[in-house]
């Protein structure tokens, strides 16, 4: 899939989901499991992997850290520093 693009294109494209979807697309991002956002959000760990699927097909991704810099794209979240790169 292609990932790497404009941050309004990428934020349209999060902008195409559900208010769950992207409820569940910004934990999911941040690097919860779907146990934890399931927790977090009070329901099934079913009903978030079907959010998650939803969100895959939607997004046209295929795992956790493509949703991750789809968000960092969006402008979501702050792009992380390797900690091989110094300070």
């Amino acid at each position: 899939p292609e990932l790497v693009g404009s941050a309004a294109d990428a934020s349209n494209r999060v902008q195409s989901l559900s208010k769950r979807e992207r409820e569940v697309f910004g934990l999911l991002a941040s690097g919860m499991t779907i146990k934890q956002v399931a927790e977090s959000l009070g329901r099934s760990e079913k009903t978030i992997e079907g959010h998650r699927d939803s969100i895959y097909r939607k997004l046209n991704v295929g795992n956790r850290a493509e949703i991750a810099i789809l968000a960092m794209e969006a402008g979501l979240m702050p792009a992380r520093r390797s900690a091989t790169m110094g300070e």
